[in-house]
């Protein structure tokens, strides 16, 4: 990989988060399967913000003319509690190869001064996380006000802003599809997508949820479900990626040039792997074991180009496709992906 060779970037800019999702791998599950929503961390997670000043330093913008794209997401937090949130849009937004930005929040955090502000910001799109109406998005967005997030993302969209609907389907909302998805088109939303709950529910057919005191159940949706988008604006056309005839470029991720940064400001190939380098998930010690540690990976201590010449990007993962020896979470997440690229490339 090298920095030129980068097309898209991927931010977790914060594990910080002022919502108590359900399902969510930073919160500390308790009483077995029980998801108690009393606000208990995940006693591996770290509370951190990305360091935007020096991230921005070392990353290198001028040496990517392929760079098209920019998400800022959030595994384990919203990207909308960082407080120089708007330092890093205004960083990223300045790039020479002018990328185009999806921002995704649940919505509920900052003014409407600041949301009317942020729909002055050139290329750029907001994705709003809104899991039902009033009275359902609350029972898996756990400790968010409905009304507080339609305000912010109508003020949003009044001032300019191209805003995103994206609903989860579970059995609770389920019956509100239809009626969600005018109301996206009146509000002005230029997209309503929906997402399928399954791949959250682990193989269980009910996941409890106590909230203080009081237990309600989630279940799947009883719908045929896959992710679907129903465009209601002129859609943006994203620039196709270059795929570069490179034999380091089998993972899925990195044959498209993209890469993600973490909150603790490490850079791997996707954000998969992020569960790895702190909450133990089985492949954590593998994958701490074949970058030889991650504080080499810090953007914040070291330039990009810098990074991708380490022993992980450098030769550890690709050997790893060759021989394969794949790490637990590329086996279970691209496995057959991998194979196909070997097939491709080789």
């Amino acid at each position: 990989m090298k920095v030129d060779q980068v097309q898209k970037l991927e931010f977790e800019p914060t594990s910080h988060c002022n919502a108590r999702c359900a399902h969510c791998p930073r919160f500390n599950i308790t009483h077995h399967d029980v998801f108690k929503s009393d606000g208990t961390l995940h006693p591996d997670l770290t509370l951190n913000h990305i360091d935007v000043d020096a991230v921005l330093k070392n990353l290198e913008l001028d040496c990517m003319p392929l760079l098209s794209q920019i998400i800022i997401q959030g595994d384990k937090g919203d990207p909308c509690m960082h407080p120089k949130i708007n330092q890093l849009i205004s960083g990223l937004i300045s790039a020479p190869s002018s990328p185009y930005i999806t921002l995704t929040t649940n919505g509920s955090i900052r003014s409407n001064q600041w949301w009317a502000q942020l729909a002055e910001t050139k290329n750029i799109e907001v994705v709003f996380s809104i899991d039902g109406l009033e009275d359902t998005n609350h029972l898996y967005r756990v400790g968010l006000d409905y009304n507080t997030i339609i305000k912010n993302a109508q003020t949003f969209i009044n001032a300019g802003g191209r805003a995103i609907w994206k609903m989860i389907v579970f059995k609770h909302n389920e019956h509100q599809i239809d009626k969600i998805k005018m109301l996206a088109k009146d509000l002005g939303f230029a997209e309503f997508r929906l997402e399928p709950a399954e791949p959250r529910f682990k193989g269980q057919a009910l996941w409890p949820v106590d909230v203080e005191g009081q237990i309600h159940y989630l279940s799947d949706t009883t719908l045929n479900i896959s992710p679907q988008q129903f465009i209601f604006k002129n859609k943006l056309q994203p620039t196709a990626y270059k795929q570069f005839n490179d034999i380091q470029r089998i993972c899925p991720n990195l044959i498209s040039g993209r890469i993600y940064i973490t909150h603790q400001n490490y850079v791997i190939p996707c954000c998969m792997m992020h569960f790895d380098t702190e909450l133990k998930y089985f492949g954590g010690d593998q994958l701490r074991e074949m970058a030889e540690g991650f504080e080499r990976y810090d953007i914040s201590k070291y330039m990009l180009s810098s990074i991708f010449e380490q022993p992980f990007f450098k030769n550890k993962l690709l050997d790893s496709f060759k021989t394969g020896n794949l790490l637990y979470t590329c086996e279970k997440s691209c496995k057959t992906k991998i194979e196909q690229n070997l097939k491709e490339l080789i």
